[in-house]
């Protein structure tokens, strides 16, 4: 004789009010900004964000890099932040404005490089933090612990187009020059 059969468990249906409703095509994720592919060498969509408040480009992340001026584009006030990456901003194909225009780097652990045209009429001045790394900033290189460096190009004052440059790493090196 058989052992008897355990009883079979119904599931009950999930209530309305625990249900998950559908994703409605407001709430997908929109594709990845013009000039960005998914199969970005440097896995820049999948870790991450990118956004535009007014004229401020932002690009925000845990870990990932951000590399902006592969192709021609405008710049625009930069605001750019992570704990793992490296960023390397490239305006050597920027078309740059007049006046001001503000770059904000920071990360916990990582390497910024900015390159700025030296074929044009571009000033710069530079704000650099990083708490252990190697500076190299224009004409002044400084290496160690606790390292904060200010400096600007000779004719920064009476310029038509300047860069305002903020740096803040926890550790990292930090390269600005002039190429071209």
């Amino acid at each position: 004789m058989d052992p008897p059969a355990p009883p079979s468990r119904q599931v009950p249906p999930v209530p309305p009010s625990r249900q998950v409703p559908p994703v409605r095509p407001s709430q997908q994720v929109p594709p990845p900004p013009p000039g960005h592919s998914k199969h970005h060498h440097h896995k820049y969509d999948d870790f991450v964000r990118s956004f535009h408040d007014g004229d401020v480009l932002h690009r925000h992340g845990f870990i990932g890099d951000v590399h902006l001026g592969q192709e021609a584009w405008e710049l625009k006030p930069i605001q750019i932040s992570h704990f793992i990456g490296d960023s390397v901003i490239d305006l050597t194909r920027a078309s740059i404005p007049r006046g001001e225009t503000p770059i904000h780097v920071s990360a916990f652990i990582g390497d910024v490089k900015i390159f700025i045209p030296n074929d044009m009429d571009v000033e710069v001045r530079v704000m650099a933090s990083s708490f252990i790394g190697d500076m190299k900033v224009l004409d002044r290189r400084e290496s160690g612990f606790l390292r904060n460096l200010r400096t600007q190009t000779s004719h920064y004052e009476e310029a038509e187009y300047k860069i305002i440059v903020t740096t803040s790493m926890f550790i990292g090196d930090i390269t600005i020059k002039k190429i071209g």
